[in-house]
């Protein structure tokens, strides 16, 4: 019987891991694919992401970005982006930007 209840509960704990990579692995692959779709043709965009908060939320951090144009001229350098979910209701998302956000215009 405890054997039957630790199997269970070795199974039960691998596959919500397994979930909780698969739907990381989306929301990166989202913000990914906005950035490529919306900037990457008009600027040089740099940034790094990183995924936490298993098991219930996934918040991904987009950090370090720096917005450049064509030209080699920084327009905006964002420290932190952090988008947070829940693993149970992925259409609603908090957004959050560490400050300072730098912005030249003109």
């Amino acid at each position: 019987m405890i054997r039957t209840i630790i199997t269970f509960f070795f199974i039960f704990m691998v596959s919500t891991f397994l979930f909780w990579l698969y739907v990381a692995n989306q929301q990166e692959s989202y913000i990914k694919s906005l950035i490529s779709e919306n900037l990457q043709n008009k600027y040089d965009v740099t940034y790094s992401l990183k995924t936490k908060g298993y098991p219930n939320r996934v918040d991904t951090i987009v950090s370090n970005i720096k917005l450049k144009s064509k030209t080699n001229t920084e327009l905006m350098s964002i420290k932190n982006f952090l988008i947070m979910s829940l693993i149970y209701d992925r259409k609603k998302y908090i957004l959050s930007i560490e400050p300072p956000i730098n912005i030249k215009i003109g």
